[in-house]
């Protein structure tokens, strides 16, 4: 069990227990104990479904990474906050017999809401970067692309094509820059350094992986992942192996990729 679905469990059995012993909102008189673990595992659980689903597909979606990452958190909530209070509205015209209203409706709705908020900030709250880079920002270096294509007649015409790794670049911020230097996990988080900055995103290795098909790099450990030319050294130490990063940075690499990482950097600087 992995430390992120560690604290989800952890987070949810605590608000379960929390609902049966305090009993807010009227149901530890209304209820027995019985029907309060019942009602608050069912609320408990149902409401943090929606929210968790609606939350990480704001936060990954990359048509919605323009946006500020704390108001796309309240913005998941708010919508999760719908079903969320059907959940609620249902448990209590089985448990309490409350027959519901609009006015009823709209206020659950809004302590769900406002409930999802807060847990959702603590939950999925964005990590802060470790370390800042080394004053000396290196230059980055132009991720342009193109291909020529030969008519008859010889005429050449250049083409411009989307550049390797677009789809993983665009969900990066312009300031953090598109020169990458090395993906590493950190929890349910991807810290991205580039030549340029560093930004962490909420985003699994294998889905970065996937949207960098073709950009010139590669996996070497189980955590972490480098751009060959971004790769000043590969040191060995007994049976350790370590890239040394541009940026005065680095990171282990298997021992057997290690090999393959040595290869493709030889291939990589005969390009």
């Amino acid at each position: 069990m992995n430390s992120a679905f560690r604290r989800k469990v952890i987070v949810t059995l605590s608000l379960i227990v929390l609902g049966v012993v305090i009993g807010p909102f009227g149901t530890y008189v209304d209820l027995t104990l019985g029907q309060r673990v019942i009602y608050w595992t069912c609320a408990i659980a149902g409401v943090g479904l929606f929210m968790n689903i609606s939350m990480w597909l704001s936060l990954t979606h990359p048509e919605l990474s323009r946006f500020l990452y704390y108001p796309r958190l309240a913005a998941a909530s708010v919508v999760a906050a719908l079903p969320g209070a059907v959940v609620i509205v249902s448990l209590e015209a089985l448990f309490r017999q409350i027959v519901p209203t609009v006015h009823f409706a709209v206020t659950i709705w809004f302590f769900v809401a406002l409930i999802g908020i807060a847990v959702g900030v603590v939950d999925f709250h964005r990590p802060l970067v470790e370390r800042q880079l080394a004053a000396n920002v290196i230059p980055e270096r132009p991720a342009t692309t193109t291909a020529k294509a030969q008519l008859p007649g010889k005429t050449v015409y250049t083409l411009a094509v989307n550049p390797p790794g677009a789809t993983f670049l665009r969900r990066l911020r312009p300031e953090t820059g598109r020169s990458l230097v090395s993906l590493s996990i950190n929890d349910h988080y991807l810290v991205i350094v580039t030549r340029q900055g560093r930004e962490t995103i909420l985003m699994r290795m294998a889905d970065a992986e996937a949207d960098l098909t073709g950009y010139p790099g590669m996996r070497v450990h189980r955590s972490h992942w480098v751009a060959f030319d971004a790769v000043e050294r590969l040191e060995r130490d007994g049976n350790r192996w370590t890239a040394h990063m541009a940026g005065g940075g680095s990171i282990p690499v298997s021992r057997d990729l290690a090999p393959t990482l040595r290869d493709a950097l030889a291939k990589n600087d005969m390009t």
